[in-house]
């Protein structure tokens, strides 16, 4: 895929990190490494409605459709820290970044991310951590929505881990 070109109103960022998140990424990547047939024993759901479609629309609609979806790809990744290549605004080029962004922050080398979705950054050391700007920000959101401040604690629970935080006074 040819780089992005550089346009008015965001940043050309060169792509040092890339964050793979452990939730929808996670289980993409590991769904496909496992194959066609794993891929139809954790998704029966979804096989189930290909099956209606055929049903109702037949082969040759079925067989376009697979085509169209195949051909769509969809890229990856929504998080990364980079050097800028070409800047906008107040963004210059040899700066660190984080940016963000579904349609944006790819896994890619060079991307194309509007200004709104980048934050200057100041350790390159850390470049690999502030790749994960955008789950951070996400978990931080979900503490504050959760009304927990420093000094009380709370859990976190998903797909059968548990992690607790002690959040203390600054």
């Amino acid at each position: 895929m040819p780089p992005p070109k550089p346009k008015k109103g965001g940043v050309l960022i060169k792509t040092l990190y890339s964050a793979i998140s452990p939730g929808t990424e996670g289980s993409t990547v590991s769904l496909v490494r496992g194959g066609p047939l794993r891929i139809l024993k954790e998704r029966r759901e979804q096989v189930i409605n290909v099956l209606k479609v055929f049903n109702d629309y037949g082969p040759s609609f079925l067989m376009n459709l697979i085509k169209w979806r195949t051909n769509a790809l969809t890229p990856l990744g929504y998080s990364l820290c980079g050097e800028v290549l070409e800047g906008w605004g107040e963004f210059e080029k040899g700066d660190l970044v984080v940016a963000v962004g579904g349609e944006f922050a790819n896994h890619m080398e060079i991307v194309w991310v509007p200004e709104n979705l980048v934050v200057k950054a100041s350790r390159k050391d850390k470049a690999k951590e502030l790749s994960f700007g955008a789950l951070i920000s996400i978990s931080l959101h979900a503490i504050r929505r959760s009304g927990i401040s420093g000094g009380r604690k709370g859990a976190y629970y998903r797909y059968g881990n548990n992690w607790a935080y002690n959040l203390e006074d600054p």
